[in-house]
């Protein structure tokens, strides 16, 4: 199970974290100001306008690395980078 950070509701919202459940938010109700979301969804709902997150708070640094696949500068553009033709 993942690290629950507190944050503080700017707006009213419900939203469904995999692997947590509804979170549930809202600045106008004493009990739903402080909201505890999972580490992982910090930054979504930060980035979406949902949450002020604490001070200090970092957003946990997920790398997914497949053993054995080229990185940086050897890796193939990915699907959609500037290849004519390519999806956007």
């Amino acid at each position: 199970m993942s690290e629950l950070i507190e944050c503080t509701a700017l707006v009213a919202f419900s939203r469904f974290v995999s692997g947590h459940g509804i979170v549930h938010g809202d600045p106008e109700n004493k009990k739903a100001v402080k909201v505890s979301i999972p580490a992982h969804a910090v930054q979504n709902f930060v980035d979406d306008g949902f949450v002020k997150a604490p001070k200090g708070f970092e957003a946990p640094k997920s790398e997914i690395v497949v053993p054995g696949a080229p990185v940086g500068e050897d890796a193939p553009p990915a699907e959609g980078d500037g290849e004519e033709g390519a999806p956007v």
